[in-house]
Formats: structure tokens, sequence, C-alpha cells
């Protein structure tokens, strides 16, 4: 996970390129994210070609979905990783929250940090998922 962020957060237009140049490098791009981050789903062509379609034919094009991290690295004090964990630490009384937790989520906090934050409204751990 850690490697994606890198990557998109200081060379997004280098990936950009490449998504857009080659429609197998997309294919390659998602199916991967799309098979390796959910639990075993039996994914459809249709829907495989659905995604695909979502990126590469969309007005900003395939890249635009790296370009995010790129403008959150350069547009804080902070840099990441610490931006991240700063932000997870600070507390915000008027805000109420909901916690989830699942196997197969990028990134597994303590479940401390979370309930640090504020008044816990909701909080589950589920079985599958992420």
């Amino acid at each position: 996970m850690q490697g994606y962020n890198i990557l998109q957060s200081t060379k997004p237009q280098t990936i950009a390129y490449s998504l857009s140049d080659s429609p197998v490098a997309l294919l390659a791009w998602i199916y991967e994210k799309l098979h390796d981050w959910t639990d075993s789903y039996p994914w459809t062509d249709d829907e495989i070609l659905t995604w695909i379609s979502i990126y590469q034919f969309s007005r900003a094009g395939p890249g635009a979905s790296a370009r995010i991290y790129y403008e959150t690295y350069h547009t804080q004090e902070n840099n990441w990783p610490s931006m991240t964990y700063n932000a997870l630490l600070e507390y915000i009384p008027s805000v109420n929250y909901g916690l989830t937790y699942s196997p197969k989520d990028l990134e597994n906090v303590p479940k401390a940090w979370g309930r640090g934050l504020g008044n816990v409204c909701y909080e589950v751990e589920n079985e599958r998922g992420g």
C-alpha cells in the first residue's frame, strides 16, 4: 500500500501516461486491485470492463485518480506518512464518528486511535471486506 502512495504522490504523471497509452496497462492496474483488495468477489467481465471504462473514458482520464496523492503531498505542511498519522490524532469534539474494521483494509491502525478522536456512536468489526 505504501508503495502506491509514494509512486502516486511523487510521479503521478508517469503512471498517467502509462495508463492512458496502454489499455492493457490500465486493465492490469485496475484488475490487480479488484482481485487482490476484495474478498474473492467473482468479478464478471462486464463489471471489470465497466471499471476500466470509467477510468479510460472519463474526461480527466485514467491518471486523474493518482493526481490527488500528488496534490495532497505537495499542498500540506506535513508530508506522508506523518500527515496521515497526525490527522488521525486530532480531536474534533463536534463530530460524531462511526468506525469499521475489516480484514482486508489497506491500513490497519490501532482501534484506540479512532476511539480517541471523539464521540464514537457506531463501531463494528466485519468478518470480511475492506
